[in-house]
């Protein structure tokens, strides 16, 4: 007689249930767990212990990578949009053509509102942390750093693409924060349906704006020349 077949053993978990997660899995688990929770429930309605239950973690063990829930916080929902603009500036550091006015702008904003629409609504979370003054949140922009470094590393450049006089912080601010809007507000903004305005047109219009932002401003004309 044949021997029965035998099954293949699940994944392996400790005398309390919890998943034996091999090295570093842990800690991707407990952050993707967190941005599920974070999307869903906001800052304020996320508790830790929930998200060490959801991650098949213990507490002592989540608490060991994030010893408190703004730290979390941060990882989950703030550093993609850091390694966003991280990977932008990369990339435009090693091209081998140096991108006109126009299509550095267009890239970025493009860019930029994909990442904001596959994010929705991690970045409402942040948005609406950031609005009703989670005490955890630290006070300062959580966004401003990449700001700033989008106005530096352009300011690079400014003199040869003829933008010296123009304000690069406020210009990137500004450009952030169209995109952000017309991303999260999209449902305020527009009609639903086939009234609604296509991705392609919308993004144009961005592009539009934020590259006259940055367009190098005419000279006035002197009088008699």
């Amino acid at each position: 007689m044949a021997a029965p077949a035998q099954s293949s053993p699940g994944p392996s978990t400790g005398g309390n249930g919890r998943r034996a997660h091999r090295r570093g899995e842990a800690r991707t688990a407990i952050l993707n767990t967190a941005r599920a929770e974070f999307g869903s429930k906001g800052y304020s309605g996320t508790l830790m212990k929930d998200i060490a239950q959801q991650a098949e973690v213990s507490e002592a063990l989540l608490y060991r990578y994030f010893p408190a829930k703004d730290a979390l916080f941060e990882q989950a929902v703030v550093e993609p949009y850091h390694r966003f603009v991280e990977s932008f500036l990369d990339s435009w550091a090693t091209l081998d053509d140096r991108l006109s006015n126009e299509e550095m702008v267009s890239r970025f904003v493009v860019n930029l509102y994909d990442f904001v629409l596959e994010n929705r609504d991690l970045l409402f979370a942040l948005v609406v942390a950031d609005r009703f003054g989670e005490p955890e949140i630290e006070e300062t922009g959580l966004l401003s750093a990449e700001v700033q470094r989008l106005a530096e590393f352009t300011a690079r450049e400014a003199d040869v693409r003829g933008i010296g006089d123009v304000d690069l912080e406020m210009a990137a601010s500004c450009t952030v924060a169209m995109v952000f809007s017309m991303a999260l507000l999209d449902d305020l903004l527009f009609a639903k349906g086939a009234n609604h305005p296509t991705k392609e047109r919308l993004v144009k219009q961005m592009c539009l704006y934020a590259a006259a932002g940055v367009q190098q401003k005419s000279r006035p004309r002197t009088s008699g020349v």
